[in-house]
């Protein structure tokens, strides 16, 4: 677990052959502590079998956490009978799991794009729940969590929806541009409205971090504003478009066909300095649009949005 994780952190890519080695080696840690749980469960049930299974040999819920991580930060997805082992293995401990690693998990799982059996997400669910109702949940942890949810499509309960929504309001003040812009993303995409006074926190946390040098927060947030349809005050709004105006060098061709479309589906019109900016940018990432250019191209051209 700690050499897969370091290897993550560095940025290193191993080999196929490497990586496949270790996969293999995992799984057999796993199906050997997957035997391990099914023995004390059958020797013994409620606490001393819950602690059994916590000192039995294997990987620990740290360890758990590191190993679907780096795999995902490295790219490799692992076969069905890892996956198999490892979602029976970590069901058993993610009671234990710090939100880091309860998040880190389903974080991991969407990345690589597989989805956990039904029974493992309700435990899922249950925990994290619980987590948020203790004020364990941190920014990266309730961002992360909104994310993988969303990514596998899942629809979580509104209890926890709610819960989610209380426990942001702790964590607004201090977070990140990412985390804001993808913890109000995640609501608007499981089709959460917040209250009034909520996103009365969330846009002054925003604004205290439109300087930060965050261009995909700034584009991810008009874009989650415009889905909400959701026109905050004009001062804000004049803010987030001089924020874009200078931080326009660093949007790639998804951000400018986001951001277009939000400023135009909000009534947001900036002046021809913006927009000379922005078409040069927009020339400059010609070749990095899909299908998006197109519909930009279309909002460009309406001249009952822009004239001039």
């Amino acid at each position: 677990a700690n050499t897969l994780w370091a290897v993550a952190v560095l940025q290193y890519r191993p080999s196929e052959q490497w990586l496949s080695q270790v996969e293999y080696t995992c799984r057999k840690f796993l199906q050997q502590q997957q035997k391990q749980q099914l023995a004390a469960a059958a020797v013994a049930v409620g606490p001393r079998s819950q602690q059994q299974q916590h000192d039995a040999r294997g990987f620990s819920s740290k360890g758990l956490h590191q190993v679907l991580w780096a795999m995902a930060k490295l790219q490799w997805e692992p076969n069905d009978e890892f996956l198999t082992s490892y979602w029976t293995v970590t069901q058993q401990q993610l009671a234990l799991m710090t939100p880091q690693g309860t998040t880190g998990i389903l974080w991991a799982a969407a990345t690589i794009d597989t989805t956990a059996p039904g029974v493992w997400l309700d435990t899922w669910f249950k925990a994290t729940q619980l987590q948020m109702q203790n004020s364990r949940f941190g920014d990266i942890d309730l961002a992360n969590a909104l994310w993988a949810v969303v990514r596998l499509g899942l629809r979580p309960s509104d209890s926890w929806l709610q819960q989610g929504l209380a426990s942001a309001e702790d964590v607004l003040a201090r977070a990140g541009a990412r985390e804001l812009s993808v913890i109000l993303w995640g609501f608007a995409k499981l089709g959460v409205r917040p209250p009034g006074a909520w996103m009365g926190l969330w846009l002054e946390a925003m604004h205290g971090r439109m300087n930060s040098y965050c261009a995909p927060s700034l584009a991810c947030s008009a874009y989650t504003l415009a889905l909400m349809r959701f026109k905050p005050p004009r001062p804000w709004c004049e803010r987030l478009v001089a924020e874009m105006q200078r931080q326009m060098a660093a949007f790639g061709a998804q951000e400018l066909s986001n951001i277009v479309w939000a400023l135009a589906t909000l009534g947001l019109r900036p002046n021809k300095a913006w927009f000379r900016d922005f078409q040069s940018q927009v020339n400059g990432r010609y070749m990095d649009f899909s299908g998006s250019i197109a519909y930009t191209a279309g909002l460009w051209r309406n001249k009952k949005w822009y004239r001039g």
